[in-house]
């Protein structure tokens, strides 16, 4: 977290979803409905006292390592910090 900018600050949380158990060649993830569609956040599903959810993004990417490359799938969720 950076908190140069607090009160004011914002973040943004990575949820991550793959295996290092399969290379890309054996498992491949990837968003069935679309980046628009493929996370869904019921209305009163995000209580936090401090931060507001203002948003959220998904993607995909590859991660290389020294036994291979790996599929990851990441849900990022935008928040910002509530004054008052």
């Amino acid at each position: 977290m950076h908190l140069e900018d607090f009160p004011m600050d914002s973040h943004s949380c990575p949820l991550k979803f793959g295996s290092y158990a399969y290379t890309k060649t054996e498992v491949s993830y990837i968003w069935l409905r679309g980046a628009s569609q493929s996370v869904v956040v019921a209305a009163d599903g995000s209580r936090l006292n401090q931060y507001d959810l203002v948003g959220h993004s998904v993607g995909n990417e590859t991660i290389k390592s020294s036994t291979g490359e790996y599929t990851v799938m990441t849900a990022h969720f935008h928040l910002k910090r509530k004054i008052g």
